[in-house]
């Protein structure tokens, strides 16, 4: 559990506390220096000038920006180009060295336009550094009371903490930095105690994660905890698979499944309705008029409530099979003779059923553009297929029916609105302002296959162990970007925009959805369907996707690989859990029947103590 030796040690615990308590931090800036907002354009790179370097403070850092590592000087001005360069040190002359270093090395680099900030984390009391020779110095943050300094510093300096005004000035041998105060804009990290929640009833996650394992309901999880803007429970249970598995970290990227839907497609949709681009009542027709007449009249709000008489989905198999190659039925209720392969619960394959031949390649090539899986590439005529398929799909009622089809929908109508893709609006109006490294689609162009979760041992479609590319069939074939699936990330990255959508729109100092948008989005439209516009929401009676402790104000959404999201206003707390209980069979339901996820949740509930 993170930081608690930080905060016992500091002697602030306070069981009733509603406002987090952090050991005292002192600020001393210049008159240009402002906490980093947009992270969009923003690159700091490390240099961990101690001597003694116990704590590891790029690790501490890159709970705000996965990309940072620590760096030697002269490679951070040759090659980086940072926007900010982060001196960590415990001592005067180690202070003193890295600054006259790294100054020599931004002279050297002025002639090349490159503007770079340069703030000390300083790990004892500030005043030491008086008379000190800190010439183009931005910012120093101290803090010497704390057993481990630099996490309190680190978020500091992002923004994750309060910074109160301390002393007037700091007295240096070129000049004065003042001291200032710094809004907390970013999410922190500590115990629970700090937010009035009980670190002993808590602990019953642990026992919870442990029974999961056991009863084999997934091969491990990650739990998320957050209250008051305070991260107090991020903790890792079991292995990536139950069989040569590697232990679960938090910097493991879990595929996310339809929670994609409320954190990859939704904000995008929000953000399209506050430039008016479209609102709640904008028809599918009026944007794509391609579509048939059965669903030009389909509104916007209809495909966010799942109200739009739409299929569930698709029946991608149907697509890609050879039909002569079996006789029907394709499926069974009951496994018997030609029928032995279980694709769900109740649902056996036809033995003698054939992928057609050619559908795959094992090599992209102009020819086969679209990936299905690392070793698979189909040709984007098939993906055109599988679009053509669901165009053709028939409308019946329009009362609830959950469906996968509304969500891709709402992807052409964004693509066709911004004549960019899904992931690239996705990026630029959601992951680069917020600093998101590990929550993204397609994550084997950026990351090592064994820092992602592996999901199905497919045995019918995929025909591999699904690993580093989306498990849904239909986002898999159409290329790994859907409206409905696609996003993989850590519980850390998925906090942050929980975290945005508790404050309405607002995090790292930016409102990156208006607040009245995100209220709409989140209440309830239906008196036939609990649901937000694509939240999911407690049954008006208590319980459905979450504990019964939830507040009917609270929302979120769950994934089919185990995953869930739950943001509680009322409570000011976020919850994520994310899983991998298809691996290696998607037809375990073990963690939904046994209540998992809602049990971990209500555990949180009963630690709150005010």
């Amino acid at each position: 559990m993170v930081c608690c030796a930080l905060f016992m040690a500091s002697g602030i615990l306070c069981a009733q506390s509603v406002r987090p308590i952090i050991p005292e931090v002192s600020l001393y800036a210049s008159g240009d220096y402002s906490v980093i907002r947009d992270m969009s354009n923003v690159l700091v790179s490390l240099y961990d000038a101690r001597q003694d370097d116990e704590e590891d403070v790029a690790a501490e850092m890159r709970r705000y920006d996965d990309s940072i590592d620590k760096v030697h000087p002269s490679v951070m001005m040759n090659q980086h180009a940072p926007t900010h360069i982060v001196v960590a040190a415990n001592t005067r002359q180690e202070v003193e060295s890295a600054v006259e270093s790294v100054n020599q090395l931004r002279q050297k680099s002025r002639s090349r336009g490159r503007r770079t900030k340069l703030i000390v984390l300083y790990g004892n009391d500030s005043q030491q550094l008086a008379e000190s020779d800190l010439s183009g110095v931005s910012a120093v943050f101290s803090a010497g009371s704390a057993e481990r300094p630099f996490d309190i510093l680190t978020q500091a300096f992002f923004g994750g903490v309060e910074v109160g005004r301390q002393t007037e000035w700091l007295s240096l041998d070129k000049g004065r930095l003042m001291s200032v105060n710094q809004e907390k804009i970013r999410l922190g990290y500590g115990v629970p105690e700090m937010v009035g929640m009980n670190s002993e009833a808590l602990k019953d996650i642990d026992n919870i994660a442990a029974k999961m394992i056991k009863d084999e309901a997934s091969p491990g999880c990650y739990v998320l905890i957050a209250r008051h803007g305070v991260v107090v429970w991020s903790k890792g249970y079991g292995n990536t698979m139950y069989r040569n598995g590697k232990e679960v970290d938090g910097d493991m990227l879990y595929d996310v499944a339809s929670v994609s839907k409320a954190i990859g497609t939704l904000p995008v949709v929000m953000h399209a309705m506050d430039e008016g681009k479209i609102d709640e009542k904008t028809t599918l027709g009026s944007i794509l008029p391609e579509v048939d007449d059965n669903k030009a009249g389909i509104k916007m709000s209809e495909l966010l409530l799942h109200q739009s008489g739409l299929p569930a989905g698709i029946a991608h198999y149907l697509i890609c099979v050879d039909s002569t190659s079996f006789t029907p039925p394709l499926y069974s209720r009951k496994r018997k003779a030609g029928y032995q392969l279980q694709i769900e619960s109740y649902l056996y394959l036809n033995s003698r059923a054939k992928l057609k031949d050619g559908l795959f390649s094992s090599e992209r090539s102009p020819e086969y553009s679209v990936e299905v899986t690392r070793d698979r590439f189909i040709t984007d005529s098939m993906r055109m297929a599988v679009l053509d398929k669901i165009d053709k799909s028939a409308v019946g009622k329009k009362s609830y029916r959950y469906s996968d089809m509304n969500f891709i929908y709402l992807q052409q109508v964004l693509e066709r609105i911004y004549g960019r893709t899904l992931s690239d609006q996705w990026t630029k109006y959601v992951a680069r302002p917020l600093g998101l490294k590990r929550l993204l689609y397609r994550p084997l162009t950026k990351y090592d296959l064994d820092e992602i979760v592996p999901t199905e041992d497919d045995k019918h479609f995929r025909q591999e162990l699904v690993h580093g590319t989306v498990h849904d069939p239909t986002a898999a074939l159409l290329g790994g970007i859907a409206g409905n699936a696609g996003l993989f990330g850590t519980a850390n990255e998925i906090a942050k925009i929980a975290q945005m959508y508790l404050q309405k729109g607002y995090y790292g100092g930016l409102q990156l959805i208006k607040s009245e948008t995100v209220e709409m989005f989140t209440k309830r439209h239906s008196t036939t369907c609990r649901r937000g516009y694509g939240f999911d929401k407690p049954e008006r009676s208590g319980g459905g996707p979450v504990c019964d402790l939830a507040s009917q104000l609270s929302y979120g959404h769950s994934g089919f690989s185990g995953t869930l999201f739950w943001v509680d206003p009322d409570k000011d707390m976020v919850y994520i859990f994310l899983s991998n209980r298809i691996c290696p069979k998607a037809y375990n339901s073990k963690l939904t029947t046994t209540n998992v996820r809602s049990a971990i949740h209500e555990a949180a509930y009963k630690s709150i103590l005010e």
